[in-house]
């Protein structure tokens, strides 16, 4: 392989060109052309932000208490964090190659903030701007859910590491994880995988810490407006005064149980242990009263047996309930649709960056974890509101494949813009079909 020398330009800059001859003719390589992008598919994010009126509703809900900016407002700040999210730009430096991405130029009207403003926004950052983040989320999947015509919603709580690697405030040694960490905890809606709230924690907390108190705003707007709640937990989600203020709100929840001596007699006395010549079905379930030492009274629990092949002994799996009417197979099946939560954290830990938590302020790493969920959002929205059915489970590392970074190049007139894409650009159609339910999509904001 060859490669040329730098060529020197006129006006004194330099103009890499390399070459190589892969076959009988040379071919050089040349980064020259400012009206080239490889990022075309922005351009439909960027009208679906505009069509959700999200700048109003980060003005509306999101403020700091002191002035950080001089040009660029936070909620245009956001904006531009948002789609550079999108786009695969996870630090604040990104912005050094945004600013001379053409269509990122076209989407933000030339007005892109620096790596030190927005650093800025992100360290002024306080509590009250977190709370503004929760309402704004809430507001807009209380609207997404209405448009589809959803009342009964399915609450799945998870907790997740985030390992930091410095010295971040609030960040500590975890030894389930073996690890110095953040430990968020995330909410989602577990028929949609919409992210109802993530809340930065303390490494050194446990799974079920604060969770009564970061749930209750949520869980009490979401009865206020009507709808029907199931909650599901794995067992990191055990704690007393968290089943009471479920069966105060009236609430059905699935709590998984870790397995101790008295679960397992119970189990055994139930379920006893077969001869392999009679194990017939591999999967039996069972129901029975259980009482904790810290509770104050017996619930329901139900437990499941399952022989596996080559195993001597039974496996036991148990679930504590409030909803004594369900059978307990149902109610395996549904605590274990619970599954689908681990890939929604991994989607906003691996496509969204999530964990990209190096400030030097905890408030500033909770903000960018908002930053990370709304974007999160943004995209799921979009997924399933204006993509067709077969890219609508597709995660936001394949769209960018396939949608959003392709190569185009900007052409502007005096009163349009033309995003040109190859006479072989091979999803047309997709394109055609986005763009059109573009045209009809509108999302106003909720009446005062």
């Amino acid at each position: 392989m060859i490669f040329t020398h730098w060529v020197k330009e006129k006006h004194h800059q330099f103009n890499p060109t390399f070459m190589i001859q892969p076959s009988d003719r040379k071919v050089n390589f040349q980064f020259s052309n400012s009206d080239l992008s490889s990022h075309g598919g922005i351009f439909l994010y960027a009208n679906f932000i505009k069509r959700l009126n999200l700048i109003e509703r980060i003005r509306k809900h999101i403020s700091f208490d002191k002035h950080c900016w001089v040009i660029h407002e936070p909620a245009q700040a956001i904006i531009q964090k948002v789609l550079s999210l999108i786009g695969g730009y996870a630090d604040n430096n990104d912005v050094d190659e945004i600013k001379y991405d053409p269509v990122y130029r076209q989407i933000l009207q030339e007005n892109i903030a620096s790596q030190p403003t927005l650093s800025r926004i992100e360290h002024h950052a306080d509590g009250r701007t977190i709370g503004g983040f929760y309402a704004l989320n809430l507001e807009l999947l209380h609207q997404k859910w209405q448009n589809e015509g959803r009342t009964e919603l399915i609450v799945d709580i998870d907790s997740t590491d985030s390992v930091t690697h410095g010295s971040q405030p609030g960040s500590a040694y975890h030894g389930y994880y073996g690890a110095t960490i953040y430990h968020p905890l995330y909410v989602f809606e577990g028929n949609t995988g919409d992210l109802i709230k993530a809340t930065l924690r303390h490494g050194n907390t446990c799974s079920s810490h604060k969770i009564v108190k970061i749930i209750t705003p949520v869980i009490e707007q979401l009865l206020a407006w009507g709808y029907t709640i199931k909650i599901r937990g794995d067992s990191g989600m055990n704690d007393p005064y968290f089943y009471e203020q479920c069966e105060h709100w009236g609430v059905e929840y699935i709590i998984r149980l870790k397995k101790n001596p008295r679960l397992a007699q119970k189990a055994v006395a139930l379920l006893p242990i077969k001869k392999i010549t009679d194990r017939v079905d591999n999967t039996l379930y069972a129901s029975f009263n259980y009482q904790a030492d810290s509770w104050g009274h017996e619930r329901t629990a139900h437990v499941k047996q399952i022989y596996r092949s080559g195993q001597l002994f039974p496996e036991y799996y148990f679930v504590l309930v409030n909803n004594i009417q369900d059978k307990a197979e149902e109610v395996f099946q549904c605590y274990e649709a619970r599954g689908t939560a681990e890939n929604f954290i991994k989607e906003s830990k691996l496509d969204l960056f999530s964990t990209r938590l190096s400030c030097n302020r905890f408030w500033a790493n909770a903000f960018r974890l908002q930053l990370s969920c709304l974007a999160y959002n943004i995209n799921n929205f979009f997924r399933s509101r204006i993509l067709p059915d077969e890219l609508k489970f597709h995660f936001l590392s394949t769209l960018r494949v396939k949608l959003i970074n392709v190569g185009c190049r900007i052409i502007k007139h005096a009163r349009r813009i033309i995003c040109q894409f190859g006479k072989s650009f091979r999803i047309r159609k997709l394109f055609n079909i986005i763009t059109a339910k573009l045209k009809t999509f509108h999302l106003s904001l909720p009446s005062p």
